[in-house]
């Protein structure tokens, strides 16, 4: 049957870093400033949608994994500019990376690609999806200026 069939899972806009997004459980981070640690306990929103994801992690390892993850842009919810951060636990790009790396990390999978999210994310700014999916070893097949 050759190279098919391939599996492949699709995930977007996971907008880590959002108070009402994925996160684990409990997330010990660095303040960037102070260089103390410090902890973030998700919400009971957040709970359920840890349950979830974990649940999806399972189902896909127990079927052997995905041939292709890919990663359909707003892995982070980033600064929340217009908000000036409100609504996030975090307004670290880094640490939002960080997080969203660790939670794709969980799924089994041998090729990573993807696309940039929204213009509001992204916008003339470094691409934080296209960072991500790099640091995991993938490439972004579309940039917004790609349309220009």
């Amino acid at each position: 049957m050759g190279k098919y069939p391939k599996r492949m899972l699709v995930i977007s806009d996971l907008h880590t870093g959002s108070n009402v997004s994925v996160m684990p459980d409990k997330i010990t981070l660095i303040a960037h400033d102070t260089k103390k640690a410090y902890t973030v306990e998700s919400n009971e929103v957040q709970k359920a949608l840890w349950h979830e994801w974990k649940r999806m992690v399972r189902r896909v390892r127990g079927m052997g994994g995905v041939d292709v993850l890919c990663c359909v842009g707003d892995l982070v919810d980033g600064v929340n500019k217009k908000g000036h951060g409100f609504g996030l636990w975090t307004t670290s790009l880094l640490d939002q990376a960080d997080i969203a790396i660790a939670m794709l990390d969980m799924i089994k999978y041998k090729r990573v690609v993807g696309v940039n999210g929204s213009n509001y994310h992204v916008g003339n700014n470094l691409s934080i999806d296209g960072f991500i999916i790099d640091k995991m070893g993938g490439g972004v097949r579309y940039r917004p200026h790609d349309r220009d």
